[in-house]
């Protein structure tokens, strides 16, 4: 029994510490591309998170100590509490799946770009690389570009009609 006692007291305080301490933790992977801009699916939970992993062993040592405590043997407990863990592991998954669901994000990834109206705030060609800015979402921002075809000055109003290598390509539209 003190085995298992041992695993969920440790598996608390993990995570406890993981509430006060971790905040982005949690999150998986999250791609950018060369020029710093978002480009991939916003963050997503892993099963192998910190709160994730120790509400399973939480749950496992709880159990465990329980059947241990009424009379069973180690292999009955370990199996209730394997059972318990993976149950919580579960809801624990969900619940921080939902949680991140919920969160709004301000990344505008190119995707949202092409198509857009731009103005050029500064000249772009094919063989050089200007400037273009527009307002996605509410969020204006301006993006390096390059002109699909001949050169256009600033001030004019561009098509984004693509992206190679980092930045926008435009045609005038």
């Amino acid at each position: 029994m003190f085995f298992f006692a041992l695993i969920a007291f440790g598996s608390m305080v993990l995570l406890v510490g993981s509430y006060i301490f971790g905040h982005d933790g949690d999150a998986g992977e999250v791609s950018h591309d060369g020029d710093g801009h978002h480009d991939g699916d916003d963050a997503t939970v892993s099963v192998f998170s910190l709160k994730v992993l120790s509400t399973f062993t939480l749950g496992f040592g709880i159990v465990g100590a329980a059947f241990r405590y009424h009379g069973f043997g180690y292999e009955v407990a370990s199996l209730a509490g394997v059972g318990s863990g993976l149950v919580l592991a579960g809801l624990m998954y969900g619940m921080l799946a939902l949680f991140y669901g919920q969160q709004s994000s301000s990344n505008i990834t190119f995707e949202k770009l092409v198509g857009q109206m731009a103005v050029v705030t500064g000249a772009v060609n094919e063989n050089n690389v200007g400037e273009v800015g527009l307002s996605v979402s509410g969020e204006y921002g301006t993006y390096l570009a390059k002109s699909k075809v001949g050169e256009i000055g600033k001030g004019k109003t561009v098509k984004i009609v693509d992206r190679v290598a980092g930045f926008l390509i435009v045609e005038q539209a």
